[in-house]
């Protein structure tokens, strides 16, 4: 049997990690290394081929008046070894932020906290909890996901905080007593906890390998509950709180 080098065994892995429907985690076993080496060398290999074309030194011809411009692509949606609907879903973890923020901006306290139909309507929360709960779901869940304590306890936002409510209350189970707790004192600790815990989520997707997603994380539901139908859940919550806090400022009598 002839003896492959180490470049020649690293040639053979990424020529087969490039095919359609490859598996990185049973290629990586097979060669004796890890998933991340894998990535790396498909990731190096890129750069390589890519320094190995021509230079184009024609120049660059000013567009014509009234042209179509192309809209700059993304370092996301540039690089191959990036799967292709990682783009898509950093936007959809983006936007319900973004709304958020919308929603907030120009709200006194007292209409961050408002409960505007408490009456008729008790179940609907004030915009300070739907912000609230929209950062604190994904922070729990990301967490729960990657296996690491949540920012919430980590990185004291508890403290700050300072709800006359338990660590781990089920704020998703909350009655409007309960709710009713949770005063924001300061706005700029809610916008920068809902950035947390946005760029918790950010950075997880940014990192996950393509084959994890189908892993099964949770047996209790029927179908038991993939990494890719959790992540999707994550988002979905997120968006419909971000549109149920609009709802709210309406309530309020404030425009969008």
């Amino acid at each position: 049997w002839k003896t492959q080098s180490a470049k020649e065994q690293r040639i053979e892995l990424v020529t087969l990690a490039r095919k359609p429907g490859a598996n990185i985690s049973e290629l990586a076993r097979r060669f004796g290394v890890s998933r991340k080496t894998v990535y790396k060398w498909l990731k190096r290999d890129d750069m390589d081929d890519r320094s190995r074309r021509p230079k184009n030194n024609t120049k660059r011809v000013p567009p014509q008046q009234g042209a179509i411009q192309s809209r700059p692509q993304s370092p996301i949606r540039d690089n191959p070894m990036i799967p292709p609907y990682l783009d898509m879903l950093l936007d959809a973890v983006r936007r319900p932020q973004e709304r958020l923020l919308r929603t907030m901006d120009g709200l006194s306290l007292a209409q961050l906290n408002a409960l505007p139909v408490a009456a008729s309507a008790p179940t609907i929360k004030s915009i300070g909890w739907l912000v609230w709960h929209t950062a604190r779901e994904q922070d729990l869940q990301i967490a729960a996901l990657a296996g690491t304590e949540a920012l919430w306890t980590r990185d004291g936002w508890n403290r700050r905080f300072a709800f006359d409510l338990p660590d781990d209350t089920e704020d998703w189970r909350h009655t409007p007593a309960e709710a009713a707790q949770v005063i924001i004192r300061d706005a700029a600790l809610l916008r920068d906890y809902l950035a947390a815990a946005t760029q918790a989520v950010i950075d997880y997707l940014q990192q996950l390998p393509p084959d994890a997603l189908p892993d099964i994380i949770d047996r209790r539901w029927n179908p038991p509950v993939s990494r890719a139908v959790r992540l999707i859940s994550i988002i979905d919550d997120a968006a419909m709180h971000s549109g149920q806090a609009v709802y709210v400022r309406r309530l309020l009598g404030l425009t969008d």
